[in-house]
C-alpha cells in the first residue's frame, strides 16, 4: 500500500514541477518558448476585432509561412500604427493579398487598415481565442516574481509536508 502511495508522490511532485518549470519559462522566456513550440499568445486590448474577439482575450498565434494565408484569415503582426518609434502587435482580418504584401481590416468597420503589412511583420496566423483569460495574463506578468515566490513557496511547504507526514507513518507502524 505504502509503496503505491509513495509512486503516485513521485509521479506528483514531477508534474507539479515540469508545470512550474513550463510556466517559469512561458514567464521569464517567452521569446524562446514561442520558438521552441511555434505558438504566441498575445492579450488583445482594444474592441477592433469586436465581437469576434474581445477586450482582455488570448489569441493563441501559430507561425506560418505567409504563402499558406488567405483572404478572411485572421493574423497578428507588428506594425507603426501610431507612427510614433514603437511597432504594436495587431490582430486584423486579412482583406487582401498581393505580392507578399497584405491589407487588413478590423471587424468593427468595413474600411480597410491604413497601412500595408509585408510579410516579414506577419507573427503568425490565430488559431485559437480564450475568453477573458487576458487580464489574469497581465496579471501574472506584472506579478511573474512575487506569484513565482508564492508558488515555489507552496511547494516546498507541500514536499516538507509531505516528508514528515511519511516519517511520522513509519514511526506509528514500529
Amino acid at each position: 500500500m505504502r509503496k503505491g502511495r509513495d509512486i503516485g508522490s513521485v509521479v506528483f511532485f514531477t508534474v507539479v514541477g515540469i508545470i512550474a518549470l513550463f510556466i517559469g519559462a512561458m514567464m521569464f522566456f517567452p521569446q524562446q518558448m514561442s520558438h521552441f513550440f511555434h505558438f504566441r499568445h498575445y492579450v488583445v486590448i482594444s474592441n477592433s476585432m469586436e465581437p469576434v474577439i474581445n477586450v482582455n482575450d488570448a489569441v493563441i498565434v501559430q507561425k506560418v509561412e505567409p504563402s499558406s494565408l488567405n483572404v478572411g484569415d485572421i493574423i497578428t503582426f507588428k506594425m507603426n500604427i501610431d507612427e510614433d518609434e514603437d511597432e504594436e502587435y495587431v490582430t486584423h482580418y486579412i482583406a487582401e493579398i498581393e505580392n507578399d504584401k497584405f491589407r487588413t481590416k478590423p471587424n468593427i468597420s468595413n474600411s480597410w487598415d491604413r497601412w500595408i503589412v509585408p510579410s516579414e511583420k506577419i507573427e503568425g496566423k490565430v488559431v485559437l481565442v480564450i475568453p477573458k483569460i487576458g487580464a489574469l495574463l497581465i496579471l501574472m506578468y506584472n506579478n511573474a516574481v512575487p506569484l513565482l515566490l508564492v508558488a515555489n513557496a507552496l511547494v516546498i511547504i507541500t514536499i516538507i509536508r509531505v516528508y514528515f507526514d511519511k516519517d511520522e507513518k513509519e514511526a506509528d507502524e514500529s
